[in-house]
């Protein structure tokens, strides 16, 4: 998941919200004195390890496997971060069958609570937020020019600029296949958050 499905699995708890993006800055157990001198709420830490519970559940979605299965088998070690990408298009297209509030004022709700918290994040964090802000990335994930520019962003991050920009012509060219089956998977994605949720305020 990317950040916007990411947040909103999270549900309404703005310390659950705040791990959601947390849990891509965080690594290695959350008992470790590294993290443990963050001084992190128990809320975050709760939205740390849903984070963390959502991507291992993704990883092994077999529908998922096979829709990066349908890409060129040179770009097959990054089907995860496509998906992850595509899942933030559809849901900024199709907003309103998963929540019937207003997708920008949500948007705008989450850049609050997440600036409200900006103390507790690392630097990598603060200067993404910064970023997601400043170019309203929440909301614009459902443009196909916002996508492709991340995408060839990351293959040049990666080193593989010319990798990567051969992934934005295939995965527009499965636009249809992959929009159809996101949109199956995410209420199924939606109760495994849910539960989730409810499993970790008794556990963590």
């Amino acid at each position: 998941m990317n950040y916007l499905a990411h947040f909103h699995l999270a549900g309404d708890n703005e310390g659950m919200i705040v791990g959601a993006l947390l849990g891509d800055f965080i690594k290695g157990p959350l008992s470790s004195p590294a993290i443990s001198s963050l001084n992190l709420s128990i809320e975050i830490l709760r939205g740390i390890q849903l984070h963390r519970c959502i991507d291992s559940h993704v990883d092994q979605l077999p529908e998922l496997s096979q829709l990066g299965r349908m890409l060129p088998s040179s770009l097959w070690r990054y089907i995860h971060i496509f998906l992850d990408l595509f899942f933030d298009y559809m849901l900024c297209l199709h907003w309103q069958n998963f929540d019937n509030r207003s997708h920008k004022q949500y948007c705008n709700k989450i850049i609050t609570i997440l600036n409200q918290h900006h103390i507790s994040m690392p630097n990598s964090a603060k200067q993404f937020l910064f970023r997601l802000d400043e170019h309203q990335l929440l909301y614009r994930y459902g443009q196909r020019s916002v996508q492709t520019a991340i995408i060839k962003r990351l293959g040049q991050r990666l080193n593989q600029a010319n990798l990567f920009d051969q992934a934005v012509d295939a995965i527009w060219q499965l636009e249809a296949p992959w929009m159809s089956s996101c949109q199956r998977i995410y209420p199924e994605l939606q109760r495994f958050a849910a539960a989730k949720r409810i499993e970790l305020s008794r556990t963590l």
